[in-house]
């Protein structure tokens, strides 16, 4: 089934009435006023968004770290993997790396963080979202399979302290 929407985006403080007919506008009238705060808690959410500063081929980049899958570290570079397939390398130590990312990752190996929205499941490797995989430091399963576990549930508790 296909809907029509129309919507209006009223300046802040702007006061509006609907003359009520019928059932069908106390809904429409409910349903802009739910929307309406909807749509303020996500502007609030994206104002929240973090980026990391990051220097790439001698120009300093900033990444947005919800786009971060995992990071691989390789001697004195890292390797950002990120959405869409793209890797940037940067000359970057592991623990700015994280210090930046923040708390949504999880160290898997010495030098390998992945972030805990793009693990799909841990098993012999770590599968991720986006079909790759990973390998791990096995004797850490546990210990790794809990701190997924932990910042998932922190992750999921924050979108629900949004709404």
């Amino acid at each position: 089934m296909l809907l029509k929407c129309a919507v209006a985006l009223l300046p802040k403080g702007t006061q509006y009435d609907i003359i009520v007919k019928d059932a069908q506008i106390v809904r429409l009238g409910a349903s802009l006023t739910y929307f309406f705060e909807l749509l303020t808690k996500e502007a609030i959410y994206l104002q929240r968004s973090r980026t990391i500063k990051v220097k790439v081929k001698r120009k300093m980049m900033e990444i947005n770290a919800d786009t971060v899958f995992y990071v691989i570290m390789s001697g004195k570079y890292a390797h950002i993997h990120i959405a869409g397939g793209k890797v940037h390398v940067a000359r970057i130590t592991l623990a700015e790396l994280e210090e930046q990312l923040g708390d949504d990752f999880v160290k898997v190996d010495r030098g390998c963080i992945v972030s805990a929205m793009a693990i799909h499941k841990i098993a012999k490797k770590i599968l991720l979202n986006n079909g790759e995989s990973l390998d791990y430091a096995k004797r850490k399963k546990k210990q790794i399979e809990e701190i997924f576990r932990t910042k998932q549930k922190n992750i999921i508790g924050g979108f629900s302290a949004k709404d």
